[in-house]
């Protein structure tokens, strides 16, 4: 799937097709092309503990017990941290999702997952404004257990920025 990116050229703001560009420009990027059926897979190892030993994992759902920095002058309240080490935690009604977010020009995609996988949630848009201010998050979970297979992520349409996948996890 092709990503787009507002520009500016002398005649106003047009879309630019920003599947080829380098997405490696920060220095954390790592230009990888994905489905959501990859990160399905790689979320589901992860929280498996197939993909760094339990202990580190552990350290990937303990977050710390300190306020959020805030700004000096802002009017931004403190709020309790969020950030663990590689995930973030999500309250949704009682319980919460760990996962990560990303965004590069043209695209935007996340996963998060309770703990043991009963709610999940993959997602991958397009986004013409890499740089917009973000909109209030609202996470939405499926409650349904993980299964051995999930068939999503192949067929038209899915690749990079492509498709959502909600619940069954293999």
């Amino acid at each position: 799937m092709h990503g787009y990116q507002s520009v500016k050229d002398g005649a106003g703001t047009k879309l630019a097709d920003v599947t080829e560009w380098d997405q490696s420009e920060t220095w954390a990027s790592g230009d990888l092309v994905s489905t959501t059926a990859d990160l399905e897979r790689f979320m589901t190892a992860l929280f498996r503990g197939r993909v760094v030993p339990k202990a580190e994992l552990e350290l990937m759902f303990t977050v710390p017990a300190v306020p959020t920095y805030v700004e000096p002058g802002s009017d931004d309240k403190e709020q309790d941290a969020t950030y663990a080490s590689g995930l973030r935690r999500f309250k949704v009604g009682n319980e919460y999702l760990y996962g990560k977010t990303g965004s590069r020009y043209g695209y935007v995609d996340g996963f998060g997952a309770t703990k043991n996988l009963s709610r999940t949630l993959v997602y991958a848009v397009n986004s013409t404004d890499a740089r917009a201010p973000r909109p209030a998050r609202s996470w939405t979970a499926s409650s349904r257990p993980p299964s051995p297979a999930s068939p999503r992520g192949s067929g038209p349409g899915r690749g990079r920025g492509g498709g959502c996948g909600l619940g069954d996890l293999g």
